[in-house]
């Protein structure tokens, strides 16, 4: 721990904090990236600042549900409509060929929006939960 604040100068933080005004974003990354520096020449390289939730770059839905995260790229062109993206931003799995659940959306004057399995089930859980009738049913082709 004694490391740790001698590294990140927690000292000098509290002084910085007292006597405003207060360090500008950039200068805060300057600390931190130094900090990071001085740990690897004690320790030797540390892992790449990549959490493995975190969104990647020109990653689609179905890779992002494959890693257990949720996706957090742009929307698709067919998100909620039928055979196309489940309509939950998160995930937007494609549904062409698979079971669909549709949900009439009441903030938008009924329109159809379409779920996964997996959304449609968390759904039901949340709708369980709260004991609120559950919104979504099963598209039969």
């Amino acid at each position: 721990m004694k490391l740790a604040k001698r590294l990140l100068g927690v000292d000098d933080i509290r002084k910085a904090r007292a006597n405003r005004p207060t360090a500008s974003a950039q200068q805060v990354m300057d600390r931190i990236y130094g900090a990071r520096k001085r740990l690897e020449e004690i320790v030797g390289p540390l892992e790449p600042d990549i959490s493995p939730y975190a969104h990647r770059p020109g990653e689609s839905p179905q890779e992002a549900h494959d890693r257990g995260v949720g996706y957090a790229g742009p929307n698709m062109e067919d998100k909620g409509q039928k055979d196309g993206s489940c309509n939950r931003t998160a995930c937007q799995l494609p549904l062409a060929g698979k079971p669909q659940w549709m949900m009439l959306e009441s903030l938008s004057g009924g329109q159809k929006l379409y779920y996964c399995g997996e959304c449609a089930r968390k759904f039901y859980e949340a709708d369980r939960d709260f004991g609120r009738p559950f919104r979504c049913t099963l598209v039969v082709a």
